[in-house]
């Protein structure tokens, strides 16, 4: 499986982060700033922190996604540990990436039910 494959169902919220900075962008970007409001530069000139630490390139294509200003990052930490699962991560280390328990990681990967027919 490609790294821009997703694994499972994409939460609406997450799609225009996997559009501007691929699959793996996107779950870097939500380990870092998850639950953060982030400052999207006008002009990336190398000096802001989202530069620091995703690149001028990647903060550029965070700009044209989502225009410049404040962005509220989402946390997706069941999605997120999805994808670490899908590129062979253990569930220590999800647990650990995730600041959550080993439970929480096995109930995010746990398979969904279907809902009983009322």
């Amino acid at each position: 499986m490609s790294s821009q494959e997703t694994t499972t169902e994409m939460p609406p919220r997450v799609e225009p982060y996997i559009r501007a900075l691929g699959l793996d962008g996107a779950v870097d970007l939500i380990l870092k700033f998850g639950g953060q409001t982030i400052l999207i530069p006008s002009k990336p000139r190398g000096k802001s922190v989202l530069e620091d630490e995703i690149g001028r390139d990647k903060a550029e294509a965070l700009r044209v996604v989502f225009g410049n200003g404040k962005l509220q990052v989402p946390v997706a930490k069941s999605w997120v540990a999805q994808q670490l699962d899908a590129k062979g991560h253990t569930r220590l280390e999800i647990a650990k990436m995730l600041h959550v328990t080993r439970q929480s990681v096995r109930n995010y990967l746990a398979p969904t039910k279907p809902k009983a027919a009322a």
